[in-house]
């Protein structure tokens, strides 16, 4: 029975090839090949007028058209041709705005990397001319922000303080908060930190966290950013600090400080002192044992729980900020509707 299983199988085989060759070779389908080539028409080092912040690269690829057109190409890959994070200099894969194309005054730039807007529809007009078509490289679902886009968020803060509500929901990013205490007066301040949604089971190298705090702007261009890697020597958190009494001072503005939860149930407690009034920033980053900084798992879900201070307890004045006013110029969408149409014919 068996055999005469496998000889059926064998005879389906045969004739379901055979019937797949005589499609192949009676049909009228005819394989068309095309002939068109593209060229990938930037790098990620392309030459930039930063004292300037003027951007020539569209300016050079219009003056290649020809060139282009007469080697056979027919169709050009060009680099994103939104504003991005880091302004002038930026290669364009951190979009701050999909919109601005090189035309608004933004991230200290009116120009992208690589030209105005109107270099950017001349360099589409002389490629279209010359009959090549323009492919450029973007990615609409990205938006990238940084601290220029904190504002208070206490939807956050609510969930947050919420434990994810009751540790039932993922965490919200530990190290996308800065907790802020606004306009802090002169004295001593306590911060608690708790954990949620921790492998409580696992290794305590498995529950640990940074803490990073500034309250006198050290890097002005990136107040709120931590700077890595930490250098030697290493702040570490040191025993008992349990929140109830015991607490680590805080090294100095601009430091970190890598702890980890031993318990499930502990509570951490630092103290900052401050001689003037000032904004006290704190950021908590989730850190693991197989991980470095903001690479870790960060739903693994660090807070402040409690601020107290000299003049009592601030916890209901402490801010959660998030990176997500994100501000459109408001004739973009009227203009563009959706989506950018330089690159229509």
């Amino acid at each position: 029975m068996k055999i005469l299983k496998i000889k059926v199988m064998e005879k389906q085989k045969f004739y379901v090839g055979l019937i797949f060759l005589i499609f192949l070779f009676c049909s009228n389908i005819s394989v068309l090949a095309q002939n068109d080539v593209m060229m990938q028409g930037f790098n990620f080092n392309v030459p930039v007028d930063e004292a300037n912040r003027n951007g020539t690269w569209w300016d050079n690829l219009a003056g290649k058209s020809q060139e282009l057109k007469e080697a056979g190409f027919t169709g050009i890959w060009t680099p994103p041709p939104s504003k991005a994070l880091t302004g002038i200099l930026d290669t364009g894969y951190s979009i701050s705005s999909h919109f601005d194309l090189g035309n608004y005054n933004q991230r200290g730039t009116v120009e992208t990397r690589y030209g105005s807007r109107a270099e950017l529809e001349n360099m589409v007009r002389a490629m279209h001319a010359r009959g090549i078509e323009v492919y450029a490289d973007t990615i609409l679902h990205h938006i990238t922000t940084d601290y220029r886009s904190l504002e208070p968020n206490p939807i956050v803060k609510a969930y947050v303080s919420g434990e994810a509500n009751n540790g039932t929901r993922t965490a919200y990013p530990t190290n996308q908060i800065v907790w802020r205490v606004p306009n802090a007066p002169p004295g001593d301040y306590y911060f608690q930190i708790k954990r949620y949604n921790l492998p409580c089971a696992a290794n305590s190298s498995e529950r640990g966290y940074e803490i990073y705090a500034t309250w006198t702007s050290p890097n002005p261009d990136y107040p709120f950013d931590p700077t890595y890697p930490q250098t030697q020597p290493f702040n570490l958190e040191s025993e008992p600090n349990n929140g109830n009494g015991q607490f680590n001072a805080f090294p100095a503005s601009g430091s970190r400080v890598w702890a980890n939860i031993g318990q499930c149930g502990d509570v951490d407690e630092y103290k900052i002192t401050l001689t003037r009034q000032a904004d006290i920033n704190v950021i908590l980053s989730a850190m693991q044992s197989e991980c470095y900084m903001g690479y870790c798992d960060q739903t693994r879900g660090y807070r402040i729980s409690r601020v107290n201070s000299s003049q009592g307890e601030l916890t209901n004045a402490l801010q959660t900020l998030t990176y997500t006013h994100i501000n459109y110029k408001k004739d973009f969408l009227c203009r563009e509707y959706l989506c950018p149409k330089v690159f229509c014919k």
